[in-house]
């Protein structure tokens, strides 16, 4: 998978995420571990 479409698909999960009122805090950690989990 590209880097163009991973980076689309997790725009849509975190529109997903925002509008099941997911906070700000727990996206960015849910975004920092995705950041981390794509170099292993």
């Amino acid at each position: 998978m590209d880097f163009q479409s991973v980076n689309n698909r997790l725009e849509d999960f975190k529109q997903i995420l925002i509008k099941n009122n997911y906070s700000e805090a727990s996206i960015k950690k849910f975004l920092s571990a995705f950041e981390f989990a794509k170099f292993w």
